[in-house]
């Protein structure tokens, strides 16, 4: 097969990485989580944003959080996984899947470590779309611009430029875009209101849901978070799912006192790009 002693597919063999320090925050495995969890809507909420055991023949991955797992499949029929920060995504994006990808990213504070990433690893210059702090970023297209849901769209009006992101795919091909997420909580109204159209323009999508006080987010309806995890996994196959906490929150009193997670980055990969390769 060609994948060196220390890569496994994970149908031979599940690694789990150990919780981990990046950034004052603390990173764990979803399915260390999942291990450690009762029965529950939360947890079944957590399953969708983990690995699915029925696409687990489709992935590789390293025995270390950031190692590599070998070189990218030609035929592009697996994942190779590759970690960075607190994403993830596939080694074939660069070889059996390569094309000529657009890259946007949503949110930043002054920097993008996803965009210097993709930017390095399959050069494309990423768009990155602040409408809070658009100061010059180096090695990115800068878009003093945001994406929000109806609601907030409404509400920023006058404000800040938000956009709505429908529109802004409508004239990409299928499968063209690579996108990040990271909005403070908008993510969850941005993507129910996304169109199917709209996600089959997308090949590579990575969002950190936040659930947090600050951003009325907390304890959200678990309900509405599962029914869209769904939709996306009807979509996307997730190539790797993190919990990520720091700091205290307000108790969701999930069953078992499972603390919830601050966040969680989710990174997929578009279920037809890795079962049919172009």
């Amino acid at each position: 097969s060609g994948i060196s002693p220390s890569v496994a597919l994970f149908e031979d063999e599940v690694h789990r990485y150990p919780p981990h320090p990046r950034g004052g925050e603390t990173h764990s495995d979803l399915r260390m989580e999942l291990q450690s969890m009762q029965p529950s809507l939360a947890g079944e909420v957590l399953k969708l944003a983990s690995q699915q055991s029925g696409d687990l023949h489709l992935l590789r991955e390293a025995e270390q959080y950031d190692g590599d797992a070998g070189l990218p499949s030609k035929e592009g029929s697996a994942c190779t996984v590759k970690r960075f920060v607190q994403y993830a995504y596939c080694e074939e994006f660069g070889g059996a899947w390569a094309r000529n990808w657009t890259a946007l990213s949503f949110g930043g504070n002054g920097y993008d470590e996803w965009s210097d990433f993709i930017r390095r690893r399959l050069n494309v210059t990423p768009q990155l779309f602040d409408c809070f702090d658009p100061a010059p970023v180096e090695g990115v297209t800068m878009r003093n611009a945001c994406i929000g849901g109806r609601s907030q769209r409404a509400r920023e009006e006058g404000k800040h430029n938000f956009l709505d992101l429908d529109t802004e795919l409508s004239s990409s091909p299928d499968r063209s875009m690579l996108l990040k997420l990271d909005i403070e909580g908008s993510e969850f109204d941005v993507l129910r209101e996304l169109s199917n159209a709209s996600l089959r323009k997308v090949a590579y999508l990575t969002v950190e849901y936040h659930f947090m006080g600050e951003t009325g987010t907390r304890c959200c309806d678990l309900g509405r978070v599962k029914d869209l995890f769904q939709r996306l996994a009807n979509e996307f196959l997730v190539i790797d799912g993190a919990a990520m906490r720091w700091g205290t929150q307000p108790d969701c009193k999930i069953e078992g006192s499972f603390d919830w997670p601050n966040a969680l980055t989710v990174s997929y990969i578009a279920r037809d790009l890795i079962q049919k390769p172009m």
